[in-house]
């Protein structure tokens, strides 16, 4: 317990100082963790499949942990029924806790403390303002097809910086992976100016081959019939494309129907794979 607590020990000057509005300034994070060194608890666990990365989960349940500051909690799951064994947690109200059982590792003042920042900085649900909830996730324009060229994890959105870096390298610092950042507006205004203009050359040269050969064929009947269903086929994406072109800004609904995803490289460079391609030569193609 002891070795698993030294790497995410709480800053007790911080707290003394009154520097205690963000739990985020108590918590130490899993990249740093990382760069202090020692075991996870993966590796502390023996797991086969270990992990030189903490985990956010994991630094905070240490932290809400009361066993660190001399409690002991039991109780904290029951089996579902008499017949059924499979097992389930118990509301915290149900636990059997046992005060100073043995020697704290953390002074109590420093525990309770640390509950009530972490209770502080929770989001309250909606429906009742009284009742914690885990923190809402804000759906940003490029959440889900944003990633990093290294690593290939996806990019994270940042407040602070309105623009997205790499989830590893936020997560677990620069040993684990480069920060590749790059700002909102500015890959908006990118988008703006490539979609309309965008060359999809694989996806013309290949739609168009199928109907060139189907249309020398036209003598038979089958090839008759597959040609016209083509023909319908690139009729309904050019109305897509139409619609979609037509966008004044760039919003979920077009980068949903164009982006297959968004790769950022360390200097910031972005690469673009579609949907599929080939629109901008269709419009030409059937205007």
């Amino acid at each position: 317990m002891t070795l698993l607590l030294t790497h995410v020990l709480v800053d007790m000057d911080r707290i003394s100082s009154g520097v205690t509005s963000k739990v985020k300034g108590l918590m130490p994070s899993p990249a740093s963790c990382l760069k202090r060194g020692g075991s996870t608890p993966s590796m502390v666990a023996g797991k086969k499949k270990q992990s030189i990365y903490w985990n956010g989960s994991s630094v905070q349940q240490i932290l809400e942990n009361p066993d660190y500051s001399g409690d002991m909690v039991k109780g904290r799951e029951t089996t579902i029924s008499v017949t059924n064994k499979a097992r389930r947690e118990r509301t915290e109200a149900d636990f059997i806790v046992v005060k100073e059982t043995h020697e704290a590792i953390i002074s109590r003042d420093v525990f309770d403390t640390v509950q009530q920042l972490i209770e502080s900085n929770r989001r309250r649900s909606p429906e009742n303002p009284d009742v914690s909830s885990r923190p809402h996730q804000n759906v940003n324009l490029f959440t889900g097809v944003i990633f990093c060229e290294d690593c290939g994890r996806g990019l994270h959105y940042q407040r602070n910086c309105k623009g997205y870096i790499c989830g590893r390298s936020h997560k677990h610092g620069n040993k684990a992976c480069k920060k590749h950042r790059v700002r909102e507006k500015a890959l908006s205004r990118y988008l703006e100016d490539v979609i309309t203009k965008s060359d999809y050359d694989d996806y013309v040269v290949n739609r168009d081959a199928e109907l060139v050969k189907l249309l020398q064929d036209k003598g038979q009947i089958e090839a008759s019939m597959s040609a016209a269903l083509d023909s319908r086929k690139l009729d309904e994406v050019k109305a897509v494309v139409t619609s979609a072109l037509a966008f004044e800004e760039v919003n979920k609904e077009v980068i949903n129907r164009f982006i297959e995803k968004i790769v950022v490289a360390r200097d910031s460079t972005v690469k673009l794979y579609y949907c599929f391609a080939g629109i901008s030569k269709i419009l030409e193609l059937l205007a």
